[in-house]
């Protein structure tokens, strides 16, 4: 049994902690909000920046990884 995800956000930290030091780069995180309104980490990206690039790759790795886009 799969749980349904109406939502899917993207949001973003930009500044990361590599062991003991804290660099500038961007953690784009994919966070699915069900029905009742639970969340749920669905994918990460790490990378130098913010691009939009960055943020459709995650979206087409949660397609590749058989997430289901419903539309209407």
């Amino acid at each position: 049994n799969r749980t349904s995800y109406p939502y899917v956000v993207l949001d973003a930290t930009f500044k990361i902690r590599v062991g003991a030091h804290t660099v500038s780069q961007v953690m784009v995180l994919a966070i699915g909000v069900s029905m009742e309104g639970t969340q749920e980490v669905l994918g990460t990206s790490v990378d130098d920046s913010g691009s939009y690039e960055l943020r459709t790759d995650i979206c087409r790795h949660l397609i590749r990884s058989g997430f289901h886009v419903k539309r209407g």
